[in-house]
């Protein structure tokens, strides 16, 4: 007799076979949920390159400057926990099952079709965040960013990085349509701060909403440190760690 499948692995089942885009099922299923994501100070971060190292980064900032921090990435490098951190510790095994349950519960009493795997996660991270009081979020959106599920917030700041060719089968198969896509994460009176782009995804991203406020980042130096200039604040230079170029841009 086989044992019944965990609730991580009841979770993973769940696919994205036949779904159109469309945030109306994520929607429904936070609303079922109270509404959580409403409650959270949120940064949105999208693009091709980098996503991950700048959400780690700004988490890492926000963190040591005395905030309670939440952090949700995909994908996960070990383990599906890794993907929800609070202050840098990864969710209890024990809390990610429960959380889990709740959200195939919730889920169950809709009528629309099943939450796919990234639209749970993604509930999951806003209910687990909520719940937890986190003074900030940092989401990165899985793919694309218009009708990606973590696209139902009205962030602080919505944040771009390097965007190129990818997921050409949802998201387009030219940069501008790839940009246009990335860019939905931008919401009007909102800033948005953009990595340096090619003029071919600066003219998509400078034409998204004229109430967002664009604005560029770093310039950067050798070796690893960078120094950060804004229309009111020049900051001395900043050692970063990190290895690699790209980490510098990120």
């Amino acid at each position: 007799m086989m044992p019944n499948p965990t609730p991580s692995e009841a979770l993973f089942k769940r696919t994205t076979a036949g779904i159109k885009p469309g945030l109306d099922v994520i929607r429904n299923l936070l609303q079922a949920l109270g509404n959580p994501h409403q409650q959270l100070a949120v940064i949105h971060v999208a693009g091709t390159n980098g996503k991950g190292s700048v959400c780690a980064m700004l988490e890492s900032v926000l963190r040591a400057s005395g905030f309670k921090t939440g952090l949700y990435t995909s994908p996960h490098l070990v383990d599906f926990s890794e993907r929800f951190r609070i202050n840098g510790t990864p969710i209890p095994q024990a809390t990610l099952d429960r959380y889990i349950e709740t959200m195939e519960a919730a889920d169950a009493t809709l009528e629309a079709r099943p939450a796919t795997f990234f639209e749970i996660s993604t509930a999951f991270a806003y209910q687990y965040f909520a719940d937890e009081a986190v003074d900030i979020a940092i989401v990165e959106t899985g793919m694309g960013g218009r009708w990606d599920a973590t696209n139902v917030i009205i962030p602080l700041v919505s944040v771009i990085t390097h965007i190129d060719i990818d997921h050409t089968n949802f998201l387009g198969d030219t940069l501008e349509q790839i940009a246009t896509e990335k860019a939905g994460i931008i919401k009007p009176g909102r800033p948005a701060i953009s990595a340096p782009q090619s003029e071919t995804v600066l003219r998509v991203l400078g034409n998204v909403d004229e109430a967002s406020s664009l604005v560029s980042i770093a310039k950067v130096g050798l070796p690893q440190k960078l120094k950060i200039e804004t229309p009111s604040r020049n900051l001395p230079p900043i050692h970063l760690p990190l290895l690699g170029e790209c980490q510098r841009e990120n």
